[in-house]
């Protein structure tokens, strides 16, 4: 008898013990990093187009071992070598996160052009990837039409004047804020490509103060292409056009020993309270 009256509270402390482990012992839980590291570039491909600022722009992230800089991030563009620009860097568990980019100016439009990233850090160790891009003429304006204007951000940061961002979540609050003939825009979209696939179209709703706004989570870890477009009843400007990277850095096995607490807890919970 006396063991079935401890079973309540014992089903508790095992929960609560498996909800605070990720935290209590990250160390023992975590699966080791495999060696030698050897960085990972993630690099912009297919499409390129003209961003707020006029130019076009090479983009790569590069995953690196957490703690050793990188000491070349380069691209090959019509056979010369640029050295690209680090834009920002975000730190996860056993990574970091790297942001550069890199403006060129395309010969021809619609052409397609093979680029080469190449990367090298601190301790010698280095790896390239290559594909094919090509440009987006610049949008022009139809003399005709009225055309609004505006800006998009993601996560209440602006989007529109960028090439590329890093999330590290993969729930994103889309707003669109019009800045010139708002009384003409009919709808407000942004599409969410990936791979140059397009996966799915959200659809954002406009609210009382005149600004858009919607939600959408992304399916997995990865690069995706967010393209905004506002649509009046003669044309559809896309005033957005960005690739995020979103890397969580989560570690699963947390979530998963964090759920089995929870349900432990509860059914010792539940039994005490049947007890009484």
């Amino acid at each position: 008898m006396k063991a079935r009256n401890l079973l309540p509270w014992l089903l508790i402390l095992i929960g609560a013990v498996l909800i605070a482990a990720p935290m209590l012992f990250p160390l023992v839980l975590a699966p080791p990093p495999s060696y030698p590291w050897t960085s990972e570039i993630y690099c912009a491909n297919g499409p390129i187009t003209q961003q707020a600022d006029g130019k076009y722009y090479l983009w790569s992230f590069v995953m690196s071992e957490k703690g050793v800089p990188l000491s070349i991030v380069k691209v090959t563009f019509i056979g010369t070598d640029y050295i690209m620009q680090f834009e920002g860097s975000q730190s996860y568990d056993q990574f970091d996160l790297y942001l550069y980019k890199c403006s060129v100016v395309p010969p021809e439009y619609k052409v397609n052009y093979e680029v080469t990233y190449y990367v090298e850090d601190v301790e010698g160790r280095s790896c390239s990837v290559s594909t094919t891009v090509y440009f987006i003429p610049p949008w022009t304006e139809i003399p005709t039409a009225v055309t609004p204007n505006g800006y998009f951000t993601i996560n209440g940061e602006q989007a529109t004047s960028k090439a590329a961002m890093l999330v590290d979540s993969p729930e994103l609050d889309l707003t669109f804020i019009p800045t010139e003939n708002p009384e003409y825009i009919i709808q407000v979209n942004v599409e969410v490509y990936k791979d140059g696939q397009l996966i799915d179209t959200v659809q954002l709703s406009k609210l009382p103060d005149g600004s858009w706004h919607g939600s959408y989570t992304l399916p997995s870890p990865g690069v995706y292409t967010l393209e905004g477009n506002v649509l009046t009843e003669e044309q559809t400007i896309r005033l957005m056009n960005i690739t995020l990277n979103c890397a969580t850095g989560r570690r699963l096995y947390g979530t998963y020993l964090q759920i089995a607490g929870a349900a432990l807890t509860i059914v010792g919970a539940v039994m005490l309270i049947k007890k009484k």
